[in-house]
């Protein structure tokens, strides 16, 4: 039996779903997508006051899982800087290790919160997380967690961490030791796992 397999949304996942299946396992793949382009947030259009990126160009994957749909022929390599802005700060990513960013009183909440989480104090706890929502408080405690990852997934994931897995956070996220902690209260610690970008 043929399956027939209809994609809704012809944005970047919608586009890799459909090369993926059609390629992987010769289906036949129709896709639907309301706007007249295609791409998604994954696009720039001009007016009068210049370029405008409607959303985030990144992509967390090997060269070759892209090249199907993007030329990296003239690609240059720029050293990547990862920034949260919270609450009028710029803080460099990750926070727990670039606390120096943050005033006093929150800095001192953060330091307290990190250094006190359970996983400090039993690290072997880590994999036993149940789900997002578990680990980050573990891992960060709950001050840590609720007012930096808990609001992030929130805006960008649009659902709350315990409806998440764990399985995708090695090697994003770690937990940081208490010395990372306190030199990232002096000053910004390079620790993001992303070192640069191509850009193309």
């Amino acid at each position: 039996m043929r399956y027939e397999v209809v994609i809704l949304g012809g944005g970047v996942s919608g586009l890799a779903n459909g090369f993926y299946l059609k390629d992987h396992f010769n289906l036949t793949v129709s896709g639907f997508e309301k706007e007249s382009y295609l791409g998604g947030h994954a696009r720039s259009w001009k007016n009068e006051n210049g370029v405008w990126d409607e959303g985030v160009h990144i992509f967390f994957g090997k060269q070759e899982d892209v090249t199907p749909f993007f030329s990296f022929e003239n690609a240059i390599e720029i050293p990547a800087q990862v920034l949260n802005y919270a609450d009028g700060y710029w803080i460099p990513q990750p926070i727990y290790v670039n606390l120096c960013n943050l005033p006093e009183y929150t800095r001192n909440e953060m330091v307290h919160s990190l250094i006190n989480a359970q996983f400090q104090m039993e690290p072997q706890n880590s994999e036993k997380s149940e789900n997002y929502a578990d680990w980050l408080l573990g891992a960060y405690g709950e001050k840590y967690a609720k007012l930096f990852p808990f609001r992030y997934n929130q805006k960008y994931w649009r659902i709350h961490p315990s409806k998440m897995s764990t399985n995708w956070i090695e090697p994003r996220m770690f937990v940081p030791s208490v010395k990372q902690i306190e030199e990232g209260c002096k000053d910004n610690q390079g620790l993001h796992y992303i070192k640069k970008f191509k850009k193309c």
